[in-house]
C-alpha cells in the first residue's frame, strides 16, 4: 500500500517503526525527527487502527503539542482508503500496490509516496516502518503507520484527465441540448 501523498498540504512522510516492547526507543526516534516537539502536532495513522490511539497518547505525554489518532487506520473498514473517494482529493488517494515478481527482494519508500531509493534524509527506509508527516511552519502534523508494511507503489489504475472519459475522443457532446428522439 502506498503512503498518502500529502504535498497538497505542504507535508512529507517520515517513517518510524513502532514496537510495543520498545516504546522508549520509538519515542526517542520520533523526537529526534522533530526539532521542536513542543510546537509539533502529530497525526498517527496505522494500517487498521490497532495502536494509533495508544501511540498518540504516548507521543503527547512525551512532549508533543498535540497528537491525534486517525480512526480506521489506512486500510480499516472506515479508514483512509475506504473514505478517500468521498472525502479526499485524488492527489492523496492510496491504492494497493501491484504484485511484482519474486525476484525483487527489497523495495524502499520515498517521502513523497512514490517509488524511491531513500528517505528525504538520505537514509534507507525499512519496508515495515511507520510514517510521520511534518510541516515546514510552527504547526506540524505527522502520520505514522504502526502495524504493517506500507510500501510505495504505482497506482493500480489510471484515471483519464478528461472530465468526459465516456465520450469518444474524450470531448464533450457537440450540442448542449439533447436532440429530439427519432420516430
Amino acid at each position: 500500500m502506498a503512503t498518502p501523498n500529502l504535498r497538497l498540504v505542504d507535508k512529507s512522510a517520515v517513517q518510524v517503526e513502532f514496537n510495543e516492547e520498545d516504546e522508549e526507543g520509538f519515542v526517542r526516534e520520533v523526537l529526534a525527527r522533530f526539532p521542536d516537539p513542543a510546537n509539533t502536532i502529530i497525526c498517527v495513522l496505522d494500517n487498521f487502527d490497532g495502536n494509533s490511539m495508544k501511540v498518540a497518547e504516548l507521543l503527547f505525554k512525551n512532549g508533543f503539542k498535540e497528537a491525534y489518532a486517525i480512526k480506521g487506520g489506512l486500510r480499516g473498514p472506515e479508514g483512509w482508503q475506504a473514505v478517500q473517494g468521498n472525502y479526499l482529493p485524488p492527489s492523496v488517494h492510496v491504492f494497493p500496490r501491484k504484485k511484482k515478481s519474486k525476484k525483487l527482494e527489497h523495495t524502499d519508500i520515498s517521502t513523497d509516496g512514490t517509488d524511491g531509493q531513500q528517505e528525504g534524509s538520505g537514509e534507507p527506509v525499512a519496508p515495515n516502518s511507520c510514517f510521520v508527516v511534518e510541516t515546514g511552519n510552527g504547526s506540524e502534523d505527522g502520520h505514522e503507520n504502526l502495524n504493517g508494511s506500507i510500501s510505495a507503489g504505482k497506482h493500480a489504475t489510471r484515471r483519464p484527465l478528461s472530465p468526459y472519459p465516456n465520450y469518444p475522443n474524450l470531448k464533450p457532446p457537440s450540442s448542449l441540448t439533447p436532440s429530439k428522439p427519432k420516430s
